[in-house]
C-alpha cells in the first residue's frame, strides 16, 4: 500500500518541531472544516427537507440543479467568486461607476473561502440527506400528528436525529474533499495540509515537514472513517418502517415563497452566478483563445478520464464477481484495502508514489511523470468511487439466480457474463461516470504526478487563476463545468432508470 511508506519514512524525520508547524497548519484547516461543514449542512439539509416532504412544483428539476453544483470544483467556484467580488472585481466596478463607491471587504478570508467552497460541496449532504429522509414512512409522521406536533417539531425532533447518520455520512465526504483541496486554499492563502505538502516539499526542499503533514492528515483521515463506521452501527437499530409513498405536508399559498427560496438559494450562488460569471468571461474574451491549444488540453483530460474510469470499472466488476463466487475473507480485506484510496487526500498520495520509488530502487524514477504512473495513482485513489455502485447492485442480485444458474450447467464466466452482468449494466455505466467526473476535475494529483509539459483542464484552470488570469482560466473552467453538469445528469438519469 502507498500510504505505508509515509509512516516507514517518519522515522528518518529528525528536529521537527510539532508546536510551531504542525499547529500552524492545524487550526487554519480545522477553522476550514468546521465553518464550510456548518455551511454546507444549512445549504443541503432544508432544500431537501422542502424536496421531498413539500409539494411543489417542477420538484424533479429542482432536485437536479441542486445537485448539479457538484460540477463546479472547489478551486473553480472560489476563482470566480474571487473576480466578482475582489478588489477591482466586477461588483467593486459596477459600485465605482454607478454609486461612486467601493467594495470594502476583504474576500481572501478564510471565512468567505469556507462559504464558496459550501456551494461547491453541500450537494455530497443533500444527496445522502435526500435518501433518508425519502426512507422515512408515514408512520413516523401518523404518530407525530396524534401527539400534536407541528412540522418544526417534527423536523427537529424526529426526522432530523433518524437522518443524522446519512448527514454525517455526506459530511464526512465534504471533509474528505476539503482536505484534498490545494488549488482554493494556495489562492486563498489558507494554511491547510495540503498547501504545507506542497510547501515544504516542491518549494522549500524539506521532506521531513512534508512527511510530517502527510501521516498527521492520514491519521486525521482514518479517525473520521472510524467515527463513521461507529454510526453505521448505530444506524443499524432504526426502523424506518418504509412506505411505498412519502408523506407529503400540505401547504398554504403563504409557506411557498419561503418554501421556494431555501432551494433557490444554493441553487442561485452555487450554479447560476458562477457560471454566468464564467460564460460572459468566454464570450468576452472569445476571439483571445488559442481554441487548438483548448482543443489539445481538453483531447488531455478527457482521454485521461476515459481511459482511467474504464480501467477501474472493469477491475471494479472483476474484483466484486470474484467475491460473489468465492467469498473468502480475504476478498473482503482485500476490498477494504483498494477502497481505501479515496479516503487519503490527492497530495497525500502524489508524495507517497514518489516515495516509493525513492525507497524500492532510484533507477525507477524514470517513471515519475508518465501517464502510467498517473493513472495508476488515479486507480489508486478512485477505485472506492467504482466499487460502491457495483457492490450494491450484486447485493441486491438474489444469490437463487447463481444456483439456478450452476443447475443448469453454467460456469461461473458464463453465470457473470449472461445473469450478472445483464443485471449490473446500469451500475456499471453509472461506475463508470462517477469515476468519470472525479478524474476530469481532479486537480493536486494530476499537478504531482503529470508528465512535463502535460496539461489537462484542471491544471490549465488552476495555474491561470493563480497567475490572476481568469480571463483565460475560465475556458478550462466552463469546460470543465459543462462535461461534468452533462454527466451528473446522464448518471442520475441511469440511476432513475435503474429504480
Amino acid at each position: 500500500m502507498p500510504i505505508i511508506f509515509i509512516f516507514v519514512e517518519i522515522f528518518s524525520v529528525r528536529n521537527f518541531d510539532f508546536s510551531s508547524k504542525l499547529l500552524d497548519y492545524f487550526i487554519p484547516t480545522f477553522l476550514l472544516v468546521v465553518y464550510t461543514c456548518i455551511i454546507s449542512i444549512v445549504l443541503a439539509v432544508i432544500p431537501a427537507w422542502v424536496i421531498t416532504f413539500q409539494k411543489i412544483p417542477w420538484k424533479n428539476l429542482f432536485d437536479i440543479l441542486l445537485i448539479l453544483p457538484l460540477s463546479i470544483p472547489g478551486y473553480i467556484m472560489a476563482f470566480t467568486y474571487a473576480d466578482i467580488l475582489g478588489f477591482n472585481g466586477s461588483l467593486d466596478l459596477l459600485l465605482q461607476n454607478y454609486l461612486n463607491t467601493k467594495l470594502s471587504i476583504d474576500i481572501l478570508s478564510l471565512e468567505w473561502l469556507s462559504f464558496f467552497l459550501a456551494l461547491s460541496l453541500y450537494p455530497y449532504i443533500y444527496a445522502t440527506t435526500r435518501i433518508a429522509f425519502s426512507l422515512i414512512g408515514n408512520t413516523y409522521f401518523n404518530l407525530s400528528n396524534t401527539l400534536g406536533l407541528g412540522e418544526t417539531k417534527t423536523f427537529l425532533k424526529i426526522i432530523l436525529p433518524l437522518s443524522m447518520p446519512a448527514i454525517l455520512s455526506g459530511t464526512l465526504l465534504v471533509i474528505m474533499e476539503l482536505l484534498n483541496e490545494y488549488g482554493a486554499v494556495n489562492y486563498y492563502g489558507v494554511k491547510t495540509f495540503s498547501v504545507g505538502i506542497f510547501k515544504y516539499w516542491f518549494s522549500m526542499d524539506d521532506k521531513s515537514s512534508a512527511i510530517v503533514f502527510s501521516a498527521f492528515l492520514i491519521i486525521l483521515v482514518l479517525l473520521l472513517i472510524f467515527f463513521l463506521k461507529m454510526l453505521k452501527k448505530n444506524d443499524e437499530k432504526i426502523k424506518y418502517h418504509i412506505k411505498s409513498t412519502t408523506y407529503i405536508y400540505k401547504k398554504n399559498n403563504l409557506f411557498k415563497i419561503p418554501s421556494y427560496s431555501f432551494i433557490c438559494l444554493p441553487i442561485f450562488f452555487g450554479l447560476i452566478i458562477p457560471l454566468a460569471f464564467i460564460l460572459k468571461n468566454v464570450i468576452t474574451n472569445f476571439l483571445m483563445y488559442d481554441w487548438t491549444q483548448i482543443l489539445h488540453v481538453f483531447a488531455n483530460t478527457f482521454l485521461l478520464a476515459f481511459i482511467t474510469a474504464t480501467i477501474i470499472t472493469i477491475i471494479s466488476f472483476y474484483v466484486v464477481s470474484v467475491k460473489r463466487h468465492n467469498n473468502m475473507r480475504s476478498l473482503k480485506v482485500l476490498i477494504a484495502f483498494l477502497s481505501s484510496g479515496y479516503a487519503i487526500p490527492g497530495a497525500v498520495i502524489g508524495l507517497s508514489f514518489m516515495l516509493i520509488l525513492q525507497y524500492l530502487n532510484p533507477s525507477l524514477n524514470f517513471l515519475m511523470g508518465t501517464i502510467a504512473l498517473l493513472i495508476y495513482a488515479y486507480v489508486f485513489r478512485f477505485f472506492a468511487v467504482s466499487i460502491f455502485p457495483l457492490e450494491s447492485s450484486f447485493k441486491q442480485q438474489p444469490l437463487s439466480f447463481d444456483i439456478l444458474a450452476k443447475t443448469l450447467g453454467l460456469s461461473i464466466t458464463q453465470t457473470i457474463s449472461k445473469i450478472n452482468f445483464p443485471l449490473s449494466k446500469f451500475a456499471f455505466a453509472s461506475s463508470f461516470l462517477l469515476v468519470f467526473i472525479d478524474v476530469f476535475k481532479e486537480l493536486p494529483l494530476t499537478l504531482i504526478l503529470r508528465p512535463f509539459n502535460y496539461e489537462t483542464l484542471a491544471t490549465q484552470a488552476y495555474q491561470y487563476a493563480n497567475e490572476e488570469m481568469l480571463s483565460y482560466s475560465s475556458v478550462y473552467s466552463l469546460c470543465i463545468i459543462v462535461v461534468c453538469s452533462a454527466t451528473i445528469i446522464l448518471s442520475k438519469s441511469i440511476l432513475k432508470h435503474k429504480n
